[in-house]
């Protein structure tokens, strides 16, 4: 099969002031194949032209027809996130950042749900989700320590990534995540 994809990525990063930073990121994407399985095509025109019918041919070619995206095709995604380190006060030291990641919805494929010989676009939903992160420096015998809370998920919003009709996964619910990095 041929596939033509055309699209857009931005990607920024500010340093609103020297504590505040911001990242944001958004893709805008198309993708469109043609000329899909040419030998069932033409092993179905052979058939037509001998009077044999192919019916579990033509139901599978009328679930990829041409000009469908592949299947897990995501047209927009964004990302965002942020992050404030405390440098004076009584939060000297702490940071917070949180963030949000975006996901349109996913192409599943076609297929005929209504059995009336056309097969339909089906689509899992978008969805959003949103991070939060703590974080404190100190230092231990002399070396730089970093301590960080990420909070994944933080709504526990529940979602499914399709990556095909019959194939995808739940996504992750809500997730801490503990980590320490020491300089040595």
């Amino acid at each position: 099969q041929s596939t033509r994809s055309t699209g857009l990525e931005f990607e920024t990063v500010a340093n609103l002031t020297k504590n505040w930073r911001l990242t944001w990121n958004f893709s805008k994407n198309t993708l469109e194949t043609s000329e899909r399985y040419p030998q069932l095509k033409a092993f179905q025109e052979r058939a037509r032209e001998l009077n044999q019918p192919t019916p579990e041919t033509d139901t599978f070619l009328s679930s990829a027809p041409d000009g469908t995206p592949l299947p897990g095709f995501t047209k927009h995604r964004s990302n965002l996130v942020t992050r404030y380190s405390f440098d004076i006060g009584p939060l000297k030291n702490f940071s917070i950042g949180g963030g949000f990641q975006y996901r349109d919805k996913s192409y599943k494929g076609n297929f005929d749900l209504d059995r009336n010989g056309v097969a339909e676009e089906l689509w899992s939903p978008g969805y959003t989700l949103y991070n939060l992160m703590l974080g404190y420096r100190t230092k231990l015998m002399e070396r730089r320590v970093d301590l960080n809370l990420n909070i994944n998920n933080l709504f526990d919003k529940e979602y499914f990534r399709s990556f095909a009709l019959a194939n995808g996964s739940w996504g992750d619910g809500r997730s801490f995540r503990l980590s320490a990095r020491i300089e040595l």
